[in-house]
């Protein structure tokens, strides 16, 4: 399996880079045969759209997933489009990164990745992520978006948001 880290510098000891689109370069990390190449971030100082350029290059590369700090809505959903597992990660450099990914210790996947949230509520709320739901009663989504927290108003409550919601109300 390929798998682009986002980093700073053509080095498995290299800082991870917390950016995606705007990320310095990726290292595409092969699972099976322990080899890495050096992918330069050409689209990093685009005025705009860079995170769906970078997304393209990366499905271009040929990596299966994407290790990196943060994924912007677009780019997340290019990423998807070209069937790529999205990790979001606090390591500290590439290499840690790689082994928490490889070692079965992957962090968990990145807020609103095609989670099921349910629970009760009533109202409407705005996720973070741009995603807007309003129902009554039980209701049940699946959120995609960098949204964090949700409030609800009357009896709803907070909980994990999502931008680009789709909810149904039993």
């Amino acid at each position: 399996m390929k798998i682009a880290i986002s980093a700073q510098q053509n080095s498995l000891t290299s800082p991870l880079d917390p950016r995606f689109g705007r990320a310095q370069g990726f290292i595409i990390y092969d699972t099976e045969l322990n080899t890495h190449q050096w992918l330069d971030n050409q689209n990093m100082d685009l005025a705009q759209s860079a995170g769906i350029q970078t997304a393209q290059m990366v499905v271009q590369a040929g990596a299966q997933a994407v290790i990196t700090g943060q994924v912007g809505p677009k780019a997340r959903a290019a990423l998807e489009q070209g069937s790529i597992r999205i990790v979001s990660t606090g390591a500290a450099t590439v290499q840690q990164a790689i082994e928490e990914f490889v070692g079965g210790g992957a962090p968990a996947p990145t807020q609103g990745q095609d989670m099921p949230q349910t629970g009760p509520g009533t109202g409407r709320g705005m996720g973070q992520g741009g995603g807007m739901g309003s129902g009554m009663g039980r209701g049940m989504g699946r959120g995609m978006g960098g949204g964090r927290c949700g409030q609800g108003r009357g009896s709803g409550g907070m909980g994990p948001g999502g931008g680009q919601g789709r909810g149904r109300n039993r």
